[in-house]
């Protein structure tokens, strides 16, 4: 692309001036020749964007395609014929009707500030003397750009098509001064048939002219209706700001367009534009939103997107200098703007309907999914899964309550596992929560959704929203029958306001947290017969069953990490002797006295199991090496040196410890178990030879 020049900006001329040099190519040398004027003139642009008159160039752009187009064409006075094209290539556009809608030869020079304001942002222009059939116009190139020839020749074929607006010869144009021969300026003298012109003056001309005034403007606006009717005929949101934007050329002429919207409250400014770059246009946008537009500069014209529904945002039409506006363009884009505010509604409407359809078949997914599971914590990871589909989050936990009420991680989402770990080990007791809101959470009677945000007082949540990255949170309690199940908590890391407090997500948060109660008391139902069905019921224990589960697993993970595994068999001497005597009532509790010893000897990672009558036995895991077994082993052997009280009666009981170890005894589980079974028969018999 050719470099810019001086002070030259990249918005100093209208496309207007490219798409007749384009257009003038064509008709002389052919399609064939318009790519070799894109080269010559060192350009990057497309065709498309030249020939768009709502686009600028800047001036050195635009002086090397007219040196380009000279040399394709052999015309070396093609700037002044581009000119003088201008009335019928714009024939029936926005920028005839534009211009038709002064009235006159003489009005359109009068106005002749404001309409060169309409093709370029480089030239100053005024009316040194005006009268019927003849102006004197002087015009200047802003420093520190110079004035090149080509753009006088083009002015002059400009101003010399001027009276063919309406109906009246080209005007003769003779410069008498030019800024590119070393003068001050460029001084211009245009003449035209005066004695038609004032043929318009007579009444009955007066009415012709009026009535194709009437229709030029008609003519603006219909192209304004087509416009906001393009908006309103799109269905996606998006599409239709992006529209919005672009189509404010149909309302004003200005260098550069804005777009500043909220669409739905407290959601995020979205930004489009035109003529901006990407960061220029976000430094504007909390402006154009928060002005005044009493104290806008003298560049901006504003307008409120406005519906009788919603205030969304402003858009701005800002100009390269002082606002050159003709009288009907400000409420032009006023009431463009109000077709854009009512296509807003439509989409937005749209886009409503959508997430409530959208909202509904995640909440029927949801639902149908939680039927399949089969504890609550297959609840709990469901739940955490779906949530993202539900409300606008990052991350989700799911925390649910346990027999001693307090708050235990159950299942994450999108966490990072470094931090999932941490999450999962988190136990929130109603103490810890702040005292404003642990009723809100724990008690059912005043339980309700909290939100906090970046500013929150909460030191708890606080500390929360610190060590998990967290710019916005939100608790939602899960009730069903007057209790406190457990907690649901989604966050962001960035964007809070997409958690801020409203009608709908309350609505979506208690829709999801009321299909979650239903799911956890069906999980909770399973979990108490899966665990009866894997536990004793005596004991409470894990039953032969569960042990065979547990045992499996344990070994599966000592093949894993190669790490050493303990089995103790344990079973009670004499037990027959004791149930006979003083009788099963008596023979049961000693069972529960005993496991409640047997378990006060290992960690919790290990499990212990009543295999049926009298037999009970211990997996170790993550053992480092014999010598633990055998400190393990003289532990359980320990716990019964003292009696155990039953009643009146204190019961002396010893047992045989039969063990193993993996992989030394054996490699294979139903291998290790006969090792230990032997083990342990091996010391009964021994005791009975002491006795």
């Amino acid at each position: 692309m050719s470099k810019a020049v001086g002070g030259d900006t990249g918005r100093d001329l209208a496309c207007t001036l490219t798409a007749g040099i384009v257009r003038r190519v064509r008709a002389i040398a052919g399609e064939n020749a318009l790519p070799a004027l894109l080269e010559i003139a060192g350009s990057e642009r497309t065709l498309p964007f030249l020939e768009d008159n709502s686009n600028w160039i800047s001036l050195s752009e635009s002086v090397a395609l007219f040196e380009a187009a000279a040399q394709v064409t052999g015309d070396p006075a093609i700037a002044r014929h581009v000119g003088e094209d201008a009335v019928r290539q714009y024939a029936g556009t926005q920028v005839a009707t534009v211009l038709r809608s002064l009235g006159s030869p003489e009005e359109l020079l009068r106005q002749i500030t404001v309409v060169a304001a309409k093709f370029s942002t480089i030239s100053v222009i005024e009316i040194a003397e005006l009268a019927p059939g003849r102006a004197v116009v002087h015009r200047t190139t802003r420093p520190p750009l110079p004035s090149p020839r080509v753009l006088c020749d083009w002015a002059c074929g400009l101003l010399s098509a001027a009276p063919m607006l309406y109906g009246v010869p080209p005007a003769i144009v003779h410069e008498t001064e030019c800024q590119s021969r070393g003068d001050d300026q460029c001084v211009m003298e245009v003449a035209w048939d005066d004695a038609i012109a004032a043929r318009v003056a007579n009444p009955e001309e007066h009415i012709i002219s009026l009535e194709a005034q009437l229709l030029s403007l008609n003519d603006r606006f219909e192209s304004m209706y087509q416009a906001a009717g393009d908006l309103i005929a799109d269905d996606d949101l998006a599409s239709t700001l992006e529209k919005i934007t672009d189509r404010s050329t149909t309302a004003v002429r200005a260098q550069r367009y804005l777009l500043v919207v909220r669409p739905e409250p407290g959601a995020e400014p979205q930004i489009h534009h035109r003529g901006f770059d990407e960061a220029a246009a976000h430094a504007l946008a909390d402006q154009v939103l928060t002005i005044d537009p009493a104290d806008a500069p003298e560049t901006w014209l504003l307008a409120d997107i406005r519906s009788h529904r919603h205030h969304y945002g402003r858009l701005l039409a800002l100009f390269d200098h002082e606002q050159q506006l003709f009288p009907t363009e400000r409420q032009a884009l006023q009431h463009y703007a109000r077709y854009a505010a009512n296509a807003l509604d439509r989409s937005i409407a749209l886009v409503e309907a959508r997430r409530a359809n959208e909202h509904t078949t995640a909440l029927l997914n949801f639902a149908r999914s939680l039927a399949g599971a089969d504890s609550s914590t297959e609840v709990a990871r469901r739940l955490a899964d779906a949530v993202p589909q539900l409300v606008d989050c990052d991350r989700v936990v799911v925390f649910l309550r346990d027999e001693s009420g307090y708050l235990t991680c159950q299942a994450t989402r999108n966490y990072p596992p470094p931090l999932a770990a941490k999450m999962r080990k988190l136990r929130l007791a109603p103490d810890e929560i702040d005292h404003r809101d642990a009723d809100k959470l724990f008690n059912p009677s005043t339980a309700r959704t909290l939100f906090y945000g970046p500013d929150t007082d909460r030191p708890f949540v606080q500390r929360m929203m610190r060590t998990f990255g967290s710019k916005a949170i939100v608790y939602v309690p899960i009730i069903a029958r007057e209790n406190v199940l457990g907690v649901l908590t989604a966050s962001v890391t960035d964007h809070p306001n997409r958690l801020h407090e409203s009608r709908e997500l309350q609505n979506r948060l208690s829709g999801i947290a009321a299909q979650a109660a239903v799911g956890l008391e069906n999980g909770a139902l399973i979990d108490r017969m899966s665990h009866q069905a894997r536990h004793d019921a005596l004991t409470g224990l894990a039953n032969r069953t569960h042990f065979s589960e547990r045992f499996g697993a344990a070994l599966d993970a000592a093949r894993q990490d190669s790490r050493p595994l303990g089995l103790f068999f344990v079973d009670l001497d004499n037990f027959k002797v004791i149930n006979d005597e003083y009788g099963h009532a008596t023979g049961d509790e000693l069972l529960r006295q005993v496991s409640a010893r047997l378990l006060g000897t290992v960690r919790a990672l290990d499990t212990v199991a009543r295999l049926g009558g009298d037999e009970f036995a211990i997996v170790l895991r993550e053992i480092g090496d014999s010598s633990e077994v055998d400190i393990a082993a003289d532990r359980v052997i320990q716990a019964f040196e003292h009696p155990f009280q039953i009643g009146v009666h204190a019961l002396e009981v010893r047992a045989s410890v039969g063990r193993a170890l993996w992989p030394d005894d054996a490699d294979e589980l139903e291998a290790l178990m006969h090792h230990a079974d032997a083990a342990m028969y091996r010391a009964k018999r021994a005791s009975r030879a002491l006795s």
